[in-house]
C-alpha cells in the first residue's frame, strides 16, 4: 500500500487475486495496466483483470461473456467487478452499463472470497444481459435513428464537435461485412469500435490550417469504462423507444 492508508486497507497483489480466483474455477483470459509518469504512482495505477467464469453462457449475441475486475493500490477505489463481453470479430471488448451489473468489494477484511462471491455473482448475470443483446438483434434502425445514436455516441468522446478529427457519420462505417446489417447491435458495435480502437482518417482545423489527422485509441481504462457504459446505457435507450 502506498505510505499514508490506514491499517484497514488491505491491499492484496493482482497476482494473488488471478491464483485465487483460477482455483475457484475462474479462467484469465488478459490483464491491461493504466501507464504512467508519476514515480509514485508505479506499481499502484488501475488495472483491469479479465476472466471468464465456468458455467455461464457460451456466448451473448457474437460475444463471449467475460467477467472484469477493476483495481488500484493507491487507496482511491474499491474492486469494481462489472460483466464485459469480448467480440470474436474485431477482440473488442464491450463493458456493460447496466446500474444493477457493478459490484464494489472494499479494502477491507478477507477480500480474495468477497471478490470471488462478487464475481460469482456477475457471472449470473450473463442470462439476463444476453436477453437485452437479443432485443438489440431484434431491433431494426432507421436512418434517422443512427444518425442520432451516432451524434450522441460522437458527444462522448468529443464534446465539442468542431474538435473532432472526425463526423459521427464515420461512427456508423462498418469495418466489416458482417457489421453492416443496420440492427441496433450492429450499429452499437459499429460505433464503440470506432470509439475505442480509434484508427480512423479525418481532417481538423488548428490555427486556420486544415490538418490530417487520425482518431487514437482509448488507452485509459478509466476512460474506456466510462464510454462502454454510457455507449450500453444508450443502446438500451433505443431498444426501449424502439
Amino acid at each position: 500500500a502506498r505510505p499514508g492508508q490506514t491499517e484497514k486497507y488491505q491491499p492484496i497483489s493482482t497476482l494473488a487475486t488471478i491464483r485465487h480466483l483460477e482455483a475457484e474455477g475462474f479462467n484469465l483470459h488478459g490483464v491491461q495496466v493504466t501507464g504512467t509518469r508519476k514515480v509514485e504512482r508505479q506499481g499502484f495505477q488501475r488495472h483491469v483483470i479479465r476472466m471468464r467464469a465456468p458455467g455461464t453462457v457460451a456466448k451473448v449475441g457474437d460475444a463471449i461473456p467475460e467477467v472484469l475486475a477493476i483495481n488500484s493500490f493507491d487507496g482511491t477505489s474499491a474492486w469494481v467487478l462489472m460483466p464485459g463481453m469480448l467480440r470474436l470479430a474485431c477482440l473488442n471488448g464491450l463493458m456493460v452499463g447496466m446500474p444493477w451489473a457493478t459490484i464494489r468489494v472494499r479494502h477491507a477484511g478477507d477480500v480474495l472470497p468477497r471478490v470471488a462471491d462478487g464475481m460469482r455473482l456477475v457471472a449470473s448475470m450473463f442470462d439476463r444481459i444476453a436477453e437485452r443483446v437479443q432485443v438489440y438483434q431484434r431491433t431494426m434502425m432507421t436512418e434517422d435513428a443512427a444518425r442520432d445514436f451516432a451524434e450522441r455516441t460522437h458527444a462522448l468522446r468529443w464534446p465539442d464537435a468542431t474538435l473532432a478529427p472526425v463526423t459521427p457519420h464515420k461512427l456508423l462505417i462498418a469495418r466489416r461485412a458482417d457489421d453492416a446489417d443496420d440492427t441496433l447491435w450492429n450499429v452499437y458495435n459499429r460505433a464503440q469500435e470506432h470509439l475505442i480502437t480509434g484508427g480512423q482518417a479525418g481532417t481538423r482545423v488548428i490555427n486556420g490550417r486544415i490538418r490530417r489527422s487520425t482518431t487514437r485509441g482509448v488507452h485509459s481504462i478509466g476512460e474506456n469504462v466510462r464510454i462502454n457504459r454510457a455507449l450500453f446505457t444508450l443502446a438500451d435507450t433505443f431498444a426501449d423507444a424502439a
